[in-house]
């Protein structure tokens, strides 16, 4: 294995932040996807420097420069006349870097408040000069600036490949070999985190597809890149395949694939298929190419029988593993004794992965991605997989997420078939809250399902035919965001759901959701003013509505916020709910805390209370 850090294209990510976020979260799995370094705001660290400075050192490190704009200038430092996004771009261009920009179509709707009108004239002489230097492609929604994002930086990277620095990169990335669209998510705190943990005098080894930023040039990080097999190993994989031929065309062979086994598997099947033996046939043959090598996949898949073909594309729609049963389920026409024939043939060609324990099959994800992008029948195919799932009886003892594998399979399909009321359904009634949600604590996973429901991106509403359905979606991936550690994900997501409440009279849902507001997403992340506003505010709707129970609940939350303020230094009257209850007074005393011992939970006796205890 290579010992020494391979180069790696370095991308810089230039926008205004807070009316892209969303965009730029899209930029930056984008650029992983592709096998470069995001160099993103999102990364940087506190440091003591000027923000143009930080910005100026990592723009003449980057290789490529990618600018996105919409509606804001964006910030203007004291000393200066024009705004640090024009000045990014401006250095770019001096610097002769290769840039990307992309400027939202101006006939798309945008939120006023993302705007900046003071700043309009400034915007506009900026980016006609974008337009005049550099070319521009129009933007939508999230979904649409992905696709061209994605389209412009694989040609781009495609046309450095005859760069002498970048042509090995290039050649053997991963960016070459379709990626699964696996979601890339960092906390927050998982910077600070890995530097502490590097800086102390433990030793951790530690695995990932993406070496951490926050852990480059630090003294005593040993990184180790684990691209595929080793040339050795790569050799002697080929010969287990039957493929003759010396160690160093072997060798040479593979390192076109960077060693990847998944590739080097399916260079061995298309070389028999074609009745070659030696390495030098698949270059006789003209099954590699140089330029483009992970066409093998396609050339591979073209030399499968029609029903090989058929099987493979039709199994990659499933999710997960799964069983010969659930394989006859999607295939009914044909006899079984040929489908298993079927799948042992795609198993040693290498398009299926067999555990002879479980007894189960399943895809590797870049040959799923592959196969289900050539699907054509994905609907048909969703509605039968969904059948036989909605028929396997229920699991009644769930104690860990594979358990759940069944269900989550039925949900995945019914959003495949564009049956997402039903989706929605099957999700409250069996996922979320309870097990996933309380149980189980996936919070992960609940955002992963969640947003499944917005096709059109999580700024829009989900796409389902009842507002009570929608609020309920709203609210669930907002608990789960903030739960997962991103509450400022779910502080929009909060706000539009008491929007609809609003709009239907539900003031119960109502007050629960702006407590939601204050104690989960604003509360944690340090905004106290705005948390006891918003929980007021619940306190009173639960006081017009007579809702006694939400008041104690909505007043226990308050009392904490007042303590973290410092500010509870007056009587409990105005924080205690006037007609308190035992039960009221145990959620209100266990959030009565203060920075001395004077405070303690209240025990006063008052009027039996109606609720149940």
């Amino acid at each position: 294995m290579p010992k020494e850090r391979q180069q790696v294209l370095k991308v810089f990510i230039s926008s205004t932040y807070v009316d892209l976020k969303d965009y730029r979260q899209v930029a930056i799995t984008v650029v992983h996807r592709n096998g470069c370094v995001p160099m993103a705001m999102e990364f940087l660290t506190a440091q003591p420097k000027e923000p143009e400075d930080v910005c100026t050192q990592e723009i003449m490190e980057c290789n490529i420069f990618v600018g996105i704009y919409a509606h804001r200038y964006g910030f203007v430092p004291r000393r200066g006349k024009k705004s640090i996004t024009q000045l990014e771009y401006e250095l770019a261009q001096a610097e002769r870097k290769d840039c990307l920009c992309f400027i939202v179509d101006q006939d798309f709707a945008w939120k006023p408040a993302m705007c900046e009108f003071e700043k309009k004239n400034e915007l506009d002489a900026f980016l006609n000069s974008v337009r005049e230097r550099s070319v521009v492609a129009a933007f939508r929604h999230v979904r649409d600036f992905e696709s061209k994002f994605a389209t412009a930086l694989g040609k781009l990277l495609v046309e450095r490949l005859g760069t002498p620095e970048d042509k090995r990169h290039i050649a053997s990335g991963g960016r070459l070999i379709p990626v699964a669209p696996t979601p890339y998510i960092a906390h927050p705190q998982a910077g600070p985190f890995l530097r502490g943990l590097a800086g102390g005098q433990t030793k951790t080894l530690m695995t990932t597809r993406l070496f951490p930023i926050p852990l480059e040039d630090i003294a005593g990080v040993q990184h180790e890149i684990l691209r595929g097999l080793s040339p050795a190993d790569a050799a002697r994989f080929l010969k287990a395949e039957r493929i003759t031929g010396t160690r160093a065309e072997l060798e040479h062979t593979a390192e076109l694939y960077d060693f990847h086994p998944l590739m080097l598997k399916q260079l061995s099947s298309v070389i028999r298929r074609r009745r070659g033996k030696d390495i030098r046939d698949a270059f006789t043959l003209r099954l590699i190419s140089g330029r483009e090598p992970q066409k093998i996949i396609g050339k591979s898949f073209d030399l499968l029988t029609r029903d090989e073909q058929k099987i493979a594309m039709i199994l990659s729609a499933l999710r997960s593993s799964f069983t010969f049963q659930a394989a006859g389920a999607l295939s009914p026409k044909m006899d079984e004794n040929r489908l298993w024939e079927v799948l042992c043939e795609l198993h040693q060609l290498g398009f299926l992965l067999y555990s002879e324990n479980e007894e189960r099959f399943d895809f590797h994800p870049i040959m799923r991605s592959f196969l289900y992008d050539k699907l054509t029948t994905k609907n048909r195919v969703h509605k039968r997989a969904a059948q036989y799932f909605d028929a396997i009886p229920k699991n009644e003892k769930v104690v860990k997420l594979e358990d759940l594998a069944p269900v989550i399979e039925l949900y995945h399909h019914l959003i495949g078939a564009g049956q997402l009321d039903a989706a929605r359904n099957l999700m409250e009634e069996r996922l979320i809250p309870d097990p996933l949600y309380y149980q189980l604590s996936e919070y992960d996973v609940c955002v992963e399902l969640l947003k499944a429901l917005f096709p059109d991106g999580v700024k829009r509403l989900p796409h389902l035919r009842k507002e009570t359905d929608q609020a309920w979606t709203l609210g669930a991936l907002a608990n789960s965001y903030s739960m997962s550690g991103q509450p400022g994900n779910g502080l929009p997501l909060y706000l539009q759901q008491i929007k609809i409440r609003d709009a239907q009279g539900d003031k119960h849902n109502v007050a629960v959701g702006l407590d939601a507001v204050a104690c989960v997403t604003e509360f944690p992340t340090g905004r106290l003013s705005a948390a006891a506003a918003h929980s007021r505010k619940a306190i009173a709707l639960c006081q017009q509505i007579e809702d006694s129970f939400q008041e104690a609940i909505c007043h226990r939350e308050l009392a904490s916020l007042l303590a973290h303020q410092g500010t509870m230094a007056g009587p409990l009257a105005g924080v205690l709910p006037k007609r308190s209850c035992h039960r009221h007074l145990r959620y209100s005393g266990e959030a009565i805390a203060s920075r001395d011992c004077r405070w303690r939970p209240l025990t006063v006796p008052c009027a039996p209370c109606s609720l149940p205890d």
